[in-house]
C-alpha cells in the first residue's frame, strides 16, 4: 500500500494552534514544537474552511502519497499564497504545478528563511523541468522550511500513539504530557518568579530595541498595534537575563519573537535580526 502522509504546520504557539483548532470544531494532533512551527494533524486531514479562517500569520498544509505524487498549499492571513502539487502517476514523472500570488523567492523571505532554504526551496518549486529523485524533493521541502514532523505522519498513524488532553481538547504525540499544558506552564511560572521590570533604564532601553526591530518590518503586532506592549518588553528583559546579556543572536530573537502571545508574525530572517538587534544596542547609551 502506497504511503500517505498529511499534515499542517502553522508559526503559531501550541496553545493559538489548540484555539483554532477548538473554534473550528476540528480534532488534532500536535507534533512537539520546532524554533519557528508548530506541526499537526486533523481528522479529517485537509483543512476546512473554518480551520483556515480560524487562523493567522503562515499556515501550511502538506500532503506525499508514495506512488502518486505529493502537495504544498500556503496560506498567509487566511488566505492561499501558493499551491505546489507534482505527480509520477502515472509515469513519467511530470514538471510540477505552481501557482504563487507573487514571486516565490518574495514569498519564501517573508517567511524568514534563511538564504540557502530559501534559494534551494525556490530551485525545487520554480524547476521547469521534472527533476531525478522526486520523492526525495517532496521531504526536502518540510525539512527546508523546518518543520518537526511530516514524515509518517497523519492523523490514521497518529491517534494510535498519542496523548489526549480532556482540558485543552488536543491531542499530542507525547505519551504522558500535554504540549499546550507543558507550554502554558512554563509561562505561568516565568511570569510568577519574575519581579517587576518596568522601571529603570533597562526596560526602556529594551522598549527601543523592541521598537526599532519592529519599524524595520521584522515583525507585525496582532490587532494592528503600532507600539510594543510593556508585558512583551518585560518578557524581552527576562529572556535577557534582566540586562546582564549584552548579545542576543538573530536565531534565538527569532524564536522569542515567534513565541509572543502579541506578535502575530515574523518577517525577517535571522542574519537580518541579528543587524537589527546589534545596531540598536551599540547605539544604546547603555546597551543592554
Amino acid at each position: 500500500m502506497s504511503a500517505f502522509d498529511e499534515s499542517l504546520h502553522s508559526m503559531a504557539a501550541p496553545g493559538e494552534v489548540a484555539k483554532m483548532l477548538r473554534s473550528s470544531g476540528t480534532r488534532g494532533i500536535l507534533a512537539p514544537r520546532t524554533r519557528r512551527w508548530t506541526s499537526f494533524v486533523i481528522e479529517p486531514g485537509r483543512p476546512s474552511k473554518r480551520l483556515v479562517d480560524s487562523s493567522s500569520g503562515w499556515l501550511a498544509h502538506y500532503t506525499y502519497a508514495g506512488d502518486h505524487g505529493w502537495a504544498l498549499v500556503l496560506y498567509h492571513s487566511r488566505k492561499v499564497v501558493l499551491r505546489y502539487d507534482r505527480s509520477w502517476d502515472p509515469p513519467p514523472v511530470r514538471a510540477g504545478r505552481l501557482r504563487c500570488t507573487e514571486s516565490v523567492r518574495d514569498l519564501l523571505e517573508r517567511m524568514g528563511l534563511s538564504n540557502a532554504a530559501r534559494t534551494r526551496l525556490e530551485g525545487i518549486l520554480t524547476a521547469g523541468q521534472p527533476m531525478a529523485q522526486p520523492y526525495d524533493r517532496a521531504h526536502e521541502v518540510g525539512s527546508l522550511l523546518g518543520w518537526s514532523r511530516f514524515e509518517d505522519f497523519s492523523f490514521r498513524h497518529a491517534v494510535r500513539k498519542s496523548h489526549w488532553c480532556e482540558e485543552c481538547r488536543v491531542g499530542s504525540l507525547s505519551s504522558d504530557e500535554c504540549a499546550v499544558c507543558a507550554t502554558s506552564e512554563a509561562s505561568s511560572s516565568t511570569e510568577e518568579d519574575a519581579k517587576p521590570l518596568r522601571a529603570g533604564k533597562a526596560f526602556e532601553v529594551a522598549r527601543a530595541l523592541l521598537e526599532a526591530v519592529h519599524r524595520a518590518g521584522a515583525f507585525v503586532l496582532r490587532d494592528g498595534r503600532d507600539a510594543v506592549p510593556e508585558a512583551m518588553v518585560e518578557n524581552f528583559l527576562r529572556r535577557l537575563g534582566d540586562g546582564e546579556r549584552r548579545e542576543m543572536s538573530g536565531a534565538d530573537l527569532a524564536e522569542w519573537l515567534i513565541d509572543q502571545e502579541a506578535v502575530e508574525d515574523v518577517y525577517a530572517d535571522d542574519a537580518t535580526l541579528a543587524g537589527v538587534f546589534a545596531s540598536t544596542n551599540r547605539d544604546a547609551h547603555e546597551p543592554i
